[in-house]
C-alpha cells in the first residue's frame, strides 16, 4: 500500500491529465452521437477534441512557454462550455424541433468547462515543468 501511495504522490498530475484526455475523448464521441454537428453546436465536439489535445500536449510539456500555451487552450475550451450553457438555457424556437424530445440538459456543457479546469490544475501541479506563472 505504501508503494501505491508513493506512486500516486509522484504521478497524480500526470494521471489526472491522462484521465481528462480520456474524458474529453468520450465527451466528444457522445456529442457526435447526439447530433452536435451543425452550426454553433459543432463547436462542442471541436472543443472536446481540443481539450483532448490539450491534455496530451500538457502532459508532455516541460517549458513554461508550452505550459502557458496549453493553459490558454484549456481556458478556451472552458469558455466554449460556458457558452454552451448559455445556448442550452435559450428557449427553443417554434418549429425548429422535428420530433418531440426533452429539452437539452441546461448544465451539460459545464462538463467541458469542468474537465478543462481540472486539466489546468493538474498541469500547474506537475512538479517536473518550469513554473509558467512566475514573474520575470
Amino acid at each position: 500500500m505504501e508503494a501505491v501511495v508513493r506512486y500516486l504522490r509522484e504521478h497524480l498530475a500526470g494521471l489526472v491529465l491522462a484521465f481528462a484526455a480520456l474524458g474529453f475523448l468520450l465527451f466528444g464521441a457522445e456529442l457526435l452521437l447526439t447530433g452536435h454537428v451543425k452550426g454553433e453546436q459543432a463547436l462542442a465536439p471541436a472543443a472536446a477534441m481540443l481539450g483532448f489535445a490539450a491534455a496530451l500536449g500538457g502532459r508532455f510539456a516541460r517549458r513554461a512557454r508550452a505550459v502557458r500555451f496549453w493553459l490558454l487552450v484549456m481556458a478556451a475550451v472552458a469558455a466554449v462550455g460556458l457558452a454552451g450553457v448559455a445556448q442550452h438555457l435559450e428557449p427553443e424556437e417554434e418549429g425548429v424541433r422535428t420530433a418531440p424530445a426533452a429539452p437539452p440538459p441546461p448544465l451539460a456543457p459545464l462538463g467541458l468547462s469542468g474537465l478543462a479546469v481540472l486539466e489546468a490544475l493538474a498541469l500547474l501541479a506537475r512538479p517536473e515543468v518550469e513554473p509558467p506563472l512566475t514573474p520575470r
